[in-house]
């Protein structure tokens, strides 16, 4: 699946064809590794997985452009291998401050700086959304803290009492963000994060007044079925404080 990055590098070569390529082959890289805890990564997986880190690199630098955006992108998504968060936040800064409306990169970013990976704590994030609405409050409110802090629900056993969340700040951001964008994939994000954060009436009342349509992949699930099935088991769990309201 590489030969058509590769190409278009090769025919076309600019910053952005050799950031293109950079990042597949920087995928192919952790697909080698797999997901296993280091000690459980064969001796062959961590040869295939340094060999295309280091291809990746040499791509990338191969076209230097730090005025485009894919560059600067894959430039700091391959700071995260050096293991210095203070080096990966620089390279982050770089690149948000040449589009500071970017919501999935910010959200991959907070992914990045929790503890589990480069974060030192819980106020690497809490820190990082609060500015991130801070900055972008003109046209989103408060929502990049509420989709910030939504893009880790899935993260292993990461659980509300584990953070400096703010559940007021969170219900507020997709309040403002659903008076700018009535969307169902919204409303969706904000019934994930209710049920994250336990608060059953809440879940209850946006059920009852705008839940409306399932988008499966919000879910948390390996396909299609076990996220539509997760879905239904947290709207059935709110449908059970609503008729609990009218009995």
């Amino acid at each position: 699946m590489l030969d058509p990055f590769e190409a278009f590098y090769r025919q076309h070569p600019s910053p952005f064809s050799a950031a293109t390529y950079a990042d597949a082959l920087r995928m192919t890289a952790f697909a080698w590794r797999g997901t296993e805890y280091a000690d459980g990564v064969r001796p062959d997986q961590w040869q295939n997985h340094e060999a295309f880190l280091s291809k990746a690199d040499d791509v990338l630098d191969s076209c230097p452009g730090p005025d485009d955006f894919a560059w600067r992108i894959s430039d700091y998504r391959r700071a995260a291998n050096d293991g210095s968060i203070e080096e990966f936040q620089k390279r982050f800064e770089m690149a948000w401050a040449q589009d500071r409306y970017n919501i999935d990169l910010c959200r991959s970013h907070a992914r990045m700086i929790m503890p589990r990976w480069l974060g030192d704590d819980e106020h690497d994030l809490e820190v990082f959304a609060r500015r991130a609405a801070d900055l972008t409050k003109d046209r989103f409110g408060l929502g990049f803290y509420a989709l910030i802090q939504q893009a880790n629900t899935e993260v292993g056993d990461h659980e509300l009492a584990d953070t400096l969340c703010d559940p007021d700040l969170v219900k507020q951001g997709f309040e403002d963000l659903l008076a700018r964008f009535p969307a169902p994939s919204l409303v969706n994000y904000y019934a994930d994060m209710l049920e994250w954060m336990e608060d059953e009436e809440a879940l209850a009342d946006l059920l009852q007044s705008r839940f409306r349509t399932i988008v499966p992949q919000i879910w948390y699930g390996d396909t299609r079925e076990e996220k539509i099935a997760y879905a239904f088991d947290t709207l059935l769990d709110a449908a059970e404080v609503v008729d609990s309201r009218s009995a």
